[in-house]
């Protein structure tokens, strides 16, 4: 039953209904697309972690690092330890003296050469008989007490008494006993490590404040990017669409048929000009018995704007006549007109079928049906006769008369102004009649079980005024939705 805004004539305005289902049903396409995104999924999860103990405890413990509890200090305290250690202080001094520069020069010149051969001389056998055989003035001028003389010089010479002090010093030998030990390689390594990048990395990052800490580490990119998707406006649309979820009657439905006649000519796929048996038997179309027209299967169908308009007008023509009493004849009329009909390319059994249509105000019978193969079950989306809009519903029975009608009607004078979205929600056990989202009619009993063909009918009927042709049924676009498993 039409409720007290439809009885008002309080209809929503078509362009705003229109646009406002139209973002509705693209608002769900958009949310159930990022419902099942990588994008939200990756969010989730980083909401997920960011959120958990671990996490948390992980950040409590970045914070509370100390440079102490480190590989790093560990090592530094070991090189450190080394560093001040006798034996390394002891040869690093003694490495870096003049004393040890100078040695080495003495220990590759000449003179300690001459010194050294001369010492292994007089050490000799033959030095040491040749001097006992001699008297000490035969001896003073040989070539032996000459050698003899020559070595004693050389040990007075400053040169060599600082070279061998400085070879038997405790400090030399210390340094020649660290030169190629395991303590010096493990100082070497050591000091490598607290002169590399990687070590004053770690050192400089420990000593870093807490909060310091915190900001360097990965974990606050992660919180920081977790916020910043948190506040971005896809996230909060969808969390927000998701708590009021405004897509509950949007998801029953499942889009099985639409045509927006955006073509320049009518889509045979979809359409045909023809009643279903005159396209199944006759292969022509007919008339009924009480039509002023001949329908002229095509010729009277006109595109403009992504439209159509199903033309009535005032044009000789001649027709085949169907008369229940006579069966078909031909006949002569005055008339053409138009229909469209999806007949065996498209059917089907519940669903939301709906078209948006502007009907023109004359004495021409329009409307928008549903059919099947059988005079009845028959539906009236709408029907527009006689300045009265209609929707009705007729079915077969028991009863003398075999069939039974629903039917409700209502001024149809606001229907021609402009154009209006007429609904029909046919679910198992109920239809309800809509016109711009306003209830006109429901029903509960003698419903259709079978699926059903949709059909377009502009006519001229008898006693019909014609007045205003030629006229038009315009229709912007159909759709048919099928309910979701």
């Amino acid at each position: 039953m039409a409720g007290i805004k439809f009885l008002l004539g309080m209809f929503p305005e078509t362009a705003k209904l229109e646009q406002k289902w139209n973002q509705l049903r693209n608002d769900y396409e958009a949310f159930t697309t990022f419902e099942n995104s990588d994008e939200l999924r990756y969010y989730e999860n980083l909401q997920k972690e960011v959120n958990s103990l671990e996490f948390n405890l992980k950040i409590k413990e970045i914070k509370a690092r100390k440079f102490k509890q480190t590989e790093e200090f560990h090592k530094e305290q070991e090189f450190l330890r080394l560093k001040k250690s006798k034996p390394i202080v002891t040869y690093f001094k003694v490495l870096n003296s003049d004393k040890l520069r100078e040695f080495e020069i003495t220990e590759k010149s000449p003179e300690l050469k001459r010194y050294h051969e001369l010492g292994e001389y007089l050490r000799s056998d033959g030095f040491i008989k040749e001097k006992a055989s001699m008297s000490s003035k035969e001896f003073k001028n040989s070539e032996a007490g000459i050698k003899e003389n020559e070595y004693k010089t050389a040990s007075k010479s400053t040169v060599i008494r600082n070279f061998l002090k400085f070879e038997k010093s405790a400090d030399y030998r210390e340094y020649m006993r660290v030169k190629d030990s395991d303590e010096l390689k493990k100082y070497n390594e050591l000091e490598k490590i607290m002169n590399s990048e990687e070590f004053l990395k770690v050192k400089n990052y420990m000593a870093l404040s807490p909060k310091e800490k915190y900001e360097a580490s990965d974990e606050f990119k992660k919180v920081q990017e977790y916020q910043l998707l948190n506040k971005s406006d896809k996230i909060v649309w969808f969390y927000k669409t998701k708590k009021r979820y405004p897509f509950k009657y949007v998801e029953k439905w499942e889009l099985s048929f639409e045509d927006t006649f955006e073509g320049a000519k009518l889509d045979t796929k979809k359409w045909i000009n023809k009643y279903y048996y005159g396209e199944k038997q006759l292969h022509k179309n007919y008339v009924m018995a009480d039509d002023r027209h001949a329908f002229t299967e095509g010729r009277n169908i006109e595109f403009f704007d992504k439209k159509i308009r199903i033309v009535t007008k005032r044009e000789p023509a001649k027709a085949l006549v169907w008369d229940a009493t006579r069966g078909f004849y031909e006949k002569d009329f005055d008339f053409t007109s138009d229909m469209i009909s999806t007949a065996d390319l498209f059917n089907q059994k519940y669903g939301l079928i709906e078209a948006k249509v502007k009907i023109a105000g004359t004495g021409v019978t329009q409307s928008f049906s549903l059919l099947t193969d059988q005079r009845l079950p028959h539906v009236d989306v709408f029907k527009f006769d006689k300045n009265r809009l209609s929707s009705g519903n007729f079915w077969k029975n028991g009863s003398e008369k075999g069939h039974s009608k629903s039917i409700s009607k209502t001024s149809g004078s606001r229907f021609t102004k402009d154009y209006f979205i007429f609904t029909l929600e046919w679910l198992p056990g109920k239809m309800t009649w809509k016109i711009n989202d306003l209830v006109f009619k429901v029903q509960t009993q003698g419903l259709p079980e079978t699926p059903m063909f949709l059909m377009f009918n502009a006519s001229l009927k008898e006693k019909a005024n014609d007045e205003g042709l030629p006229s038009a049924m315009e229709i912007d676009w159909v759709r048919v939705y099928k309910m979701k498993e």
